[in-house]
């Protein structure tokens, strides 16, 4: 008589989470990557809404008190949206989300975005290309590492110098725009920044480039481009180049 009376106990139990679930209302979430074809190791922000979070507490705000838009020190609007830092330990292709949560009742759940994570780069000078397809858009990443040259000078007071040294940037490659007919290439966004190795900070670093090019394409478009050396410019001399089966389809 005890076993059953334990049954008929977690069977209510079970039903009563069920119903429970089953009435909570649901409402979506949107998340967004900042990068979503990085490398190991890189950080990439995920940043969430949070317009349900900033009703709720206009809400319960005491009478005459508001939310105010947040600035920079420079009093420019900055973003209200939550965001985290995460990075990827191995290579290859991850989903990020969906995320679920309750919040004052509510089921909130994400979507769910598609991240391609590539190898790290080697510490060593050359340009790495690869092409990567999301949902929404098609683009081309032009990676580089450039050698930099130390400028340590002697001064009346002392020295000057650039930490990791300086490189000649006209040697950073481009993509050759619009390389055939109905294929429109196009430079999304791009950064520079210095990368050293060592504790000596005199030595000279590299420079690397990070450039994403925006793929489209009109009617004029025919069969298949693939992306070769020849549809590069600014190339520097003898430099190892790396293009990931770039390889564009009608």
């Amino acid at each position: 008589m005890l076993k059953i009376k334990n049954i008929l106990f977690l069977l209510f139990i079970t039903l009563s989470y069920s119903l429970h679930a089953e009435n909570i209302p649901t409402d979506t979430l949107k998340i967004e990557i900042n990068n979503a074809a990085p490398r190991v190791g890189d950080k990439v922000e995920l940043s969430f809404e949070t317009q349900f979070l900033n009703d709720e507490i206009k809400k319960q705000l005491p009478e005459g008190a508001q939310l105010a838009k947040m600035t920079s020190v420079f009093g420019e609007p900055t973003s209200s949206k939550l965001k985290k830092i995460i990075n990827f330990q191995k290579s290859g292709k991850y989903t990020v989300g969906p995320f679920s949560f309750e919040f004052n009742g509510t089921k909130m759940i994400t979507n769910s975005i598609e991240v391609y994570v590539a190898e790290a780069l080697p510490f060593e000078p050359g340009i790495w290309i690869r092409y990567v397809e999301t949902a929404t858009e098609k683009y081309i990443i032009v990676e580089q590492l450039l050698g930099n040259k130390s400028d340590y000078k002697k001064t009346d007071n002392g020295f000057s110098y650039t930490v990791g040294g300086v490189s000649d940037k006209d040697e950073l490659a481009d993509i050759i725009l619009n390389p055939t007919e109905g294929l429109e290439i196009r430079m999304r966004n791009g950064i520079e920044n210095t990368r050293s190795k060592g504790g000596d900070i005199f030595a000279p670093g590299l420079t690397y480039s990070f450039k994403k090019y925006l793929i489209t394409t009109t009617e004029e478009f025919k069969g298949k481009f693939k992306l070769k050396e020849k549809h590069l410019k600014n190339l520097p001399k003898k430099i190892k180049v790396e293009i990931d089966a770039v390889e564009i389809n009608n």
